[in-house]
């Protein structure tokens, strides 16, 4: 559970901005996805070079790649309507 702080804190962080930037819709959204993307390899490489927690790395990452799938399946049906 801990492991997916981190994706929502950033997702969080992002829409926070979004509305407290009164952002054009197109705006917010591309700020929510950038907000919402993975941590990258970078960490996940450093963590299984100093032996240090890599599972709690990929699974964050895996978190966030299907807090972004989730997301833009919700944009596009919210977009079509």
């Amino acid at each position: 559970m801990s492991a997916a702080a981190s994706p929502c804190a950033l997702i969080a962080l992002g829409l926070f901005l979004a509305f407290a930037l009164h952002l054009p819709a197109a705006t917010a959204g591309a700020a929510l996805l950038l907000a919402a993307l993975p941590t990258g390899t970078g960490p996940f490489m450093l963590a299984e070079i100093y032996r240090c927690e890599a599972s709690i790395t990929a699974r964050t990452i895996l978190i966030s790649i299907f807090t972004i799938a989730i997301y833009l399946h919700v944009i596009a049906h919210v977009n079509v309507r």
